[in-house]
């Protein structure tokens, strides 16, 4: 699942039970600086996200919220657009 997060604060639940592996925060054409909470890996104000340099590519969810069965947040801040992308556990999704 993939989607773009506008600059600012963004919130993103994710139920616990559809929640993937892995997730990834990329930087559109531009860097920007970037604070992340609920996840193993978070970015500090400090952490500016750019291709030249550094990318979360591989990051992975905070290990207390793999442990829950309800549904998880993840808080982002960006200043400027950012692609937010997870994997998806098909296996407990609805037919």
């Amino acid at each position: 699942i993939t989607f773009l997060l506008k600059p600012g604060h963004n919130h993103i639940h994710i139920k616990s039970s559809l929640r993937g592996d892995y997730c990834s925060l990329l930087p559109i054409a531009e860097s920007t600086n970037v604070i992340t909470n609920g996840l193993k890996w978070n970015l500090n104000n400090d952490t500016e996200l750019n291709f030249h340099s550094l990318i979360s590519s591989s990051n992975t969810y905070d290990e207390n919220l793999l442990k829950s069965d309800i549904i998880d947040y993840v808080h982002i801040y960006t200043e400027k657009y950012l692609v937010w992308s997870m994997t998806y556990n098909s296996s407990h999704s609805h037919r």
